[in-house]
C-alpha cells in the first residue's frame, strides 16, 4: 500500500512538472519572430549566398563531431553568450543551430530580446544536417 502511494505521489509530482515545463516552453515561443527552418532550406539559403550570419551555438566538445562550413561558434553556455552577438548585422538573416534544436530555439529567443529581427532556429538542429 505504502508503495502505491509513493508511486501516486511521484506521477503527480512528475506530471506536475512536465506541465510547468511545457507552459514555460510555450511562453518562450508565444509572440516570437523566430523562424524555424529545415535542414534542406538551410542548404538551399548557404548554396545561394556564402555570406550568412550561420552560428552553431554547441559547445566546444560538441563541435568536435563536425560544424557547418562558414559557421561561426558561440558557445549556449559561455556566461557573456548574449554579449558575443555585437559584430552581427541585427538587420540580416541570422541562422543557429545546436545539436537537436532546443538550444539554438533559445538562443534564438534571447537574439530577439537584443534586437534581431530576422532570427532561423535549425530544427533538428545538427543531427538533422
Amino acid at each position: 500500500m505504502n508503495n502505491f502511494i509513493v508511486t501516486v505521489v511521484l506521477l503527480i509530482i512528475g506530471s506536475a512538472l512536465f506541465y510547468i515545463n511545457m507552459k514555460k516552453e510555450s511562453t518562450l515561443t508565444s509572440n516570437s519572430i523566430v523562424q524555424n527552418i529545415n535542414a534542406k532550406q538551410l542548404k538551399e539559403i548557404i548554396k545561394d549566398n556564402t555570406s550568412i550570419q550561420l552560428v552553431d551555438v554547441r559547445t566546444q566538445l560538441e563541435t568536435k563531431g563536425g560544424i557547418i562550413e562558414s559557421a561561426a561558434h558561440i558557445d549556449f553556455f559561455a556566461s557573456d553568450f548574449a554579449d558575443r552577438f555585437t559584430d552581427f548585422d541585427k538587420e540580416q538573416p541570422i541562422y543557429l543551430y545546436c545539436r537537436s534544436g532546443k538550444r539554438s530555439r533559445r538562443a534564438a529567443t534571447i537574439l530577439e530580446k537584443k534586437g534581431f529581427t530576422n532570427v532561423f532556429n535549425l530544427v533538428g538542429g545538427y543531427s538533422a544536417w
